[in-house]
């Protein structure tokens, strides 16, 4: 899709994310479905277990299994009660891990060490 303007209209419009990219400094797009409420499926590479956590907030992949993608899309497709219980602990996950004030603090002390 690339680059989408209005990200509410967009995450509004899903009820699932699914990054099957190879390569994530920071998934700051998890972060975003994640405060949208939305389950994840993704590889298991770089960042992503640092958000994701595996059936929990969504389902991390080994890469390349795309069998194993789209196995977890479809028990996601399959069953609005997982894709619900997954979407509130993301959002849960989200306001508790990635408060900027608390980044800020961490980064403060970290610098001061």
């Amino acid at each position: 899709m690339g680059f989408v303007k209005n990200i509410d209209a967009f995450m509004n419009s899903i009820d699932i994310f699914l990054l099957s990219s190879i390569w994530e400094g920071f998934g700051y797009v998890l972060v975003e479905a994640m405060m949208h409420s939305k389950p994840i499926v993704a590889f298991k590479i770089t960042s992503n277990p640092e958000i994701v956590i595996h059936e929990k907030t969504g389902f991390l992949v080994d890469y390349p299994n795309m069998d194993d993608f789209a196995h977890q899309t479809l028990r996601l497709i399959e069953n609005s009660q997982l894709r619900k219980e997954m979407g509130a602990h993301g959002l849960s996950r989200v306001k508790e891990k990635f408060k900027l004030k608390d980044s800020i603090s961490r980064l403060e002390q970290y610098l001061l060490q």
